[in-house]
């Protein structure tokens, strides 16, 4: 009977993490999708007209540079998950339900 408690015990830590690291991919593909739609908002043209140069506002560009931290804090916490200790990811995730 014991044998049986710990399996289930087992069995729910590991659907447990697998939802975890689910859930942290997922995340990751969101945030590189919004990291995608952030284009270049400022423009800079030539004699014809044409853009010779494109760049991001202060906001932008501080709002890309937060989803880069972002995309690097959930891939290191993967990596570390996947390698038997969740608790980062556990926290990234709880973190990212509160907002």
């Amino acid at each position: 009977m014991v044998d049986r408690v710990a399996e289930k015990m087992s069995d729910a830590e590991v659907e447990r993490r697998v939802e975890a690291i689910l859930a942290g991919i997922e995340l990751h593909k969101s945030t590189q999708k919004e990291l995608k739609k952030t284009k270049p908002d400022q423009n800079t043209f030539n004699d014809e007209g044409e853009i010779s140069h494109e760049g991001y506002s202060p906001e932008l560009s501080e709002k890309r540079s937060k989803l880069k931290a972002k995309l690097g804090q959930i891939a290191a916490s993967l990596q570390v998950a996947v390698k038997g200790r969740p608790q980062a990811l556990y926290d990234l995730l709880d973190k990212q339900k509160k907002k």
